[in-house]
């Protein structure tokens, strides 16, 4: 059975993903179903695994060198398309992302994470302009409207990646935009990438390369009304 679904999930993912065809509905429920057993490193995991991997450390290499290129990226967009606006991250993780932004200033900060310890630690960052909040991005509904909403290495995480990010944009200022980051050696990643290429509007992208890890950044505009 892991071999049938490892080749259904590699066809899904090359082939399949974001389109309909016959059969849909249930070869992506066996997916979703395979994923949550296997445990894949590109797929949603349950809030525990989260604080379990962060209370061991395991995520603590992204405030290092090798990931800054493209944290210097998201910035670079989005303090380009919304110079001191308000931002929400979704996946804020242990904050990385907020400490690169935070030289440029900014009207309003919201971080969300699944991860209750790294919440936690981001706590003395709090003030009137910045929040973090242990919330569930898959059910998450945002309260008031962002200049910039980032998914930084998070959308994939989702169950429903592209509804995840319809929903999300309904949170966006008339103006605003959305950057979303996406690690280029997941074959669901790529997938997911692909298909928000084809059913969004793309205002500009880049890829980074540190040594032998690819990323890929775009700039979304929304196309639902204002």
């Amino acid at each position: 059975m892991s071999r049938v679904g490892r080749l259904l999930r590699t066809g899904y993912y090359t082939a399949g993903y974001g389109r309909r065809f016959p059969g849909h509905d249930r070869v992506e429920r066996f997916v979703r179903d395979f994923e949550a057993r296997e445990a894949k490193g590109d797929t949603p995991r349950e809030r525990a695994a989260w604080d379990a991997q962060y209370a061991r450390g395991e995520w603590d290499h992204l405030a290092g060198l090798g990931e800054q290129a493209y944290y210097a990226v998201i910035v670079g967009y989005g303090t380009f398309f919304a110079p001191g606006g308000s931002v929400l991250d979704v996946g804020c993780g242990e904050g990385v992302l907020h400490s690169r932004w935070l030289p440029h200033g900014y009207e309003r900060y919201v971080g969300l994470d699944i991860s209750e310890v790294a919440v936690r630690r981001l706590a003395q960052r709090v003030d009137e302009r910045t929040e973090f909040r242990a919330a569930d991005a898959d059910t998450h509904t945002p309260d008031g409207k962002f200049d910039v909403i980032v998914f930084n290495e998070s959308l994939y995480y989702l169950t429903d990646p592209l509804a995840a990010l319809e929903r999300y944009e309904r949170a966006l200022t008339p103006d605003g935009v959305v950057i979303v980051s996406m690690f280029l050696g997941s074959r669901r990643s790529r997938a997911i990438l692909g298909a928000v290429r084809r059913e969004r509007r793309v205002v500009d992208s880049t890829r980074t390369t540190q040594g032998a890890t690819s990323w890929e950044c775009l700039v979304l505009k929304t196309l639902q009304p204002a």
